[in-house]
């Protein structure tokens, strides 16, 4: 089946990725001299997994260059983009991607509702498009260490959040809200609410320690977000609200795993974390939490992630 080549390592399954992939370091490097040394390695036959987040573009010379080797399967993690601002813009992200529209090149999208519209957003071959669920970000030590609740709800992140709705949402709960976010700016927020950018450590306490973990999200036809910090709290049994956008419910089951409430509806966000907090509620929401605990890790690990990886790389089933 060829080498594996790879500039992603994967902490939470380190045996498996080690076992079939050669990590190529990135730390310090051009995209350029990236570029040159993964064709350098690339044979007939090789699979390449790149990063496929617009995030810095690192990894993209590598992929344009990449996809016109004859042989070599290039696979793309984590195409969650957006489409852009203008029809400027858009019209030259639109011709830089299609560049890569070739057989050998696979785009990797985290949910089957996006899978249906990648291709159309973007004029590409549908075909070319895999699904492949995002997994928890936690790591395997954090996964059997206790929680708690220290009676708060949690939200946090930046990506495609709709913090408007739920400040609006939770303005006199009577409940403590802290919300973790490195961009969000507001005057004048509710009494209740605090806002504050925290590092990863601190991101995780919170969630280990909030009552309820809200993630409110903005409906966007071209990407997804959020499935990191819903995962996160799931994995940990809290009880876990999203809004309904993009790919959310191939994650949650609405009232099995956690709540899924319509975006931009603060009424409705405001009724489900009612619900989620109430004494009377309080057995459904352990069971709520240990079935999302049991789901998340069943099917979103680390290790489930890297294996569909794996399999597209090596155009089959790992032996």
């Amino acid at each position: 089946m060829g080498d594996l080549i790879s500039t992603l390592a994967f902490p939470g399954a380190p045996e498996l990725w080690g076992r079939y992939v050669q990590t190529v370091p990135t730390e310090g490097r051009s995209p350029l001299d990236l570029a040159r040394e993964l064709w350098a390695r690339a044979t007939p036959g090789s699979g390449v997994i790149l990063n496929g987040s617009t995030e810095g573009y690192r990894d993209w010379p590598a992929a344009h260059v990449l996809a016109r080797r004859h042989g070599v399967r290039v696979i793309l993690t984590d195409c969650t983009w957006k489409r852009g601002v203008g029809w400027g813009n858009r019209l030259l992200r639109r011709l830089v991607i299609q560049r890569l529209d070739r057989p050998n090149v696979t785009f990797c999208v985290l949910s089957e509702a996006e899978r249906r519209l990648f291709a159309r957003n973007w004029g590409l071959a549908r075909a070319q498009v895999a699904r492949t669920p995002w997994s928890y970000g936690l790591p395997a030590h954090d996964l059997t260490e206790p929680t708690w609740d220290e009676g708060f709800v949690f939200a946090g992140g930046d990506s495609l959040r709709d913090y408007e709705t739920l400040l609006r949402a939770v303005a006199g709960l009577g409940l403590p809200v802290r919300i973790a976010s490195r961009t969000l700016e507001v005057p004048d927020p509710p009494p209740n609410v605090t806002i504050r950018a925290v590092n990863r450590p601190e991101f995780r306490r919170l969630s280990r320690a909030a009552r309820v973990v809200v993630v409110p999200l903005q409906a966007h036809s071209d990407r997804s977000a959020g499935q990191c910090t819903y995962l996160d709290g799931m994995v940990l049994g809290k009880p876990v609200i999203a809004s309904d956008t993009l790919g959310v419910r191939e994650y949650v089951e609405h009232g099995r795993t956690g709540l899924v409430v319509p975006p931009g509806d603060p009424a409705a966000l405001r009724e489900a974390i009612a619900w989620a907090i109430a004494p009377e509620h309080a057995a459904e929401v352990r069971a709520m939490g240990a079935r999302a605990r049991a789901w998340a890790l069943g099917h979103f690990g680390p290790e489930q992630y890297a294996r569909r990886l794996l399999s597209l790389a090596l155009g089959g089933p790992i032996p």
